[in-house]
C-alpha cells in the first residue's frame, strides 16, 4: 500500500510539473512570435498575440508595443495598448504606491510616454489623465502642483513649437483650474502657494522666457538643428542626412547626465555613446545614410540644448536632403530587435 501511494504521489508531481513546463513553454512561444511581428513592422499582429499573452511578459510587451505605435504616430493606438489589453493597471493616483498595485514599475514607464506623446500630438485634455497624482481626486487642492507641472509642459511645447498666441490662450482657460480649486477651497489656507495669483505669475514667466518668434522645421533641415532646448522627458532622436566625407558636429549640454548616442539610422548600428552631462564632439561619415543624435535623460525630465550641425565634404554642395519624420520612423527601431 505505501509503494502505490508513493507512486501516486510521484505520477502527480509529474503531471503538476508537465502542466508548469507546458505553460512556460506556451508563454514563451507567444513571446517568440511577439517579436517576430514586432521585427516585421506588422504591429496589428504583435498586437493580436499580445492580447493571447498574460503574466510579466504581457506586460513587458505592451511596453514595446506602446512605444513602436508612439514611434509610428500612432499615439491612439499606444493608448488602446495601454487601456484595453492591459487594463488592470494601477491609477495615476495609484502609481505613488506602485510596489503594492503595479507591475514592476509598467505603469509609470508607460504613462510618462502616452502623456509625452499626447502633449506633441495636440491631445492636451487627455495628457492630464495621464499625469501622475499626490491625490486621488484630481481636483483636489492638493494636486496643484501636479496641475502646474503639467500646465508648464504645455506651455513649453506650445511656446517651443512657435505657437505663443495658443499658448496664452490656453494659459488663460485652463490656469482658472486654481482659482476654482485652490482659491474658492476650504482647504486655501494649507496650499496658499498655490493660489491662482501666484501660479499665474509663475505659469506667465515661464511662458515669456520660452517664447520663439517662429515654429521650428517639423524636419531636419539641411544644416542640421543648432542650439535647440527641449524639455525631454523620454529618448528622443534628432536625424539629418549626411555624404561619405562629411564631417558630423554635435554638442549636448544637461542640467544632469544623460545618455547620448549617434547611430547610423540605416545600419541599425550605433557609432558613439556618452554619459554625462555636456558632449561635444565630431565624426567624420563613411557612407551615405540618415543618422540620429540620441538623446536619453533617463527617469526624471530636464531641459537639454542640443546641436546637431555637420561640414559638407569638398567638392559636394553645401545642403542635403531633408529627413522626414517617415523616414526617421522606418530607419530608427527599438534597441531590442535592432541588435543595437
Amino acid at each position: 500500500m505505501k509503494n502505490v501511494t508513493t507512486a501516486s504521489f510521484l505520477l502527480t508531481c509529474c503531471i503538476l510539473a508537465g502542466c508548469l513546463l507546458g505553460s512556460c513553454s506556451s508563454g514563451q512561444k507567444k513571446e517568440k512570435e511577439f517579436y517576430e511581428a514586432i521585427d516585421n513592422d506588422n504591429l496589428s499582429e504583435a498586437k493580436s498575440v499580445l492580447r493571447e499573452m498574460d503574466g510579466s511578459e504581457k506586460y513587458k510587451c505592451a511596453e514595446v508595443l506602446v512605444e513602436e505605435y508612439i514611434d509610428a504616430g500612432e499615439v491612439q493606438e499606444a493608448v488602446n495598448v495601454y487601456e484595453r489589453i492591459t487594463p488592470n493597471h494601477c491609477s495615476t493616483y495609484e502609481m505613488q504606491y506602485e510596489s503594492l498595485h503595479g507591475h514592476d514599475g509598467y505603469e509609470t514607464r508607460v504613462t510618462k510616454l502616452l502623456y509625452q506623446a499626447l502633449i506633441e500630438n495636440g491631445e492636451f485634455d487627455k495628457a492630464w489623465s495621464y499625469h501622475p497624482l499626490d491625490y486621488q481626486d484630481e481636483n483636489y487642492p492638493g494636486n496643484a502642483k501636479c496641475y502646474f507641472s503639467y500646465l508648464s509642459d504645455v506651455l513649453v511645447h506650445l511656446c517651443q513649437t512657435g505657437r505663443q498666441p495658443e499658448a496664452q490662450q490656453f494659459l488663460d482657460t485652463k490656469g482658472l483650474w486654481f482659482q476654482k480649486n485652490v482659491d474658492n477651497s476650504e482647504w486655501v489656507e494649507d496650499y496658499a502657494q498655490y493660489t491662482y495669483r501666484n501660479m499665474i505669475g509663475q505659469l506667465q514667466s515661464i511662458l515669456n522666457n520660452n517664447y520663439i518668434s517662429s515654429p521650428p522645421a517639423s524636419d531636419s533641415g539641411p544644416g542640421g538643428n543648432t542650439g535647440k532646448t527641449t524639455l525631454l522627458e523620454r529618448r528622443t532622436a534628432y536625424p539629418i542626412y549626411l555624404m561619405p566625407g562629411d564631417v558630423l558636429h554635435y554638442e549636448v549640454e544637461a542640467q544632469q547626465a544623460v545618455s547620448v548616442r549617434i547611430c547610423n539610422a540605416d545600419a541599425q548600428s550605433v557609432l558613439r555613446r556618452y554619459s554625462r552631462k555636456a558632449v561635444s564632439d565630431s565624426l567624420k561619415i563613411d557612407y551615405a545614410a540618415i543618422y540620429l543624435l540620441e538623446i536619453d535623460p533617463g527617469k526624471g525630465r530636464q531641459y537639454v540644448t542640443s546641436s546637431l550641425t555637420f561640414t559638407p565634404a569638398p567638392g559636394t554642395p553645401a545642403a542635403r536632403p531633408r529627413v522626414s519624420s517617415e523616414q526617421v520612423a522606418c530607419a530608427h527601431r527599438h534597441p531590442r530587435h535592432t541588435g543595437v
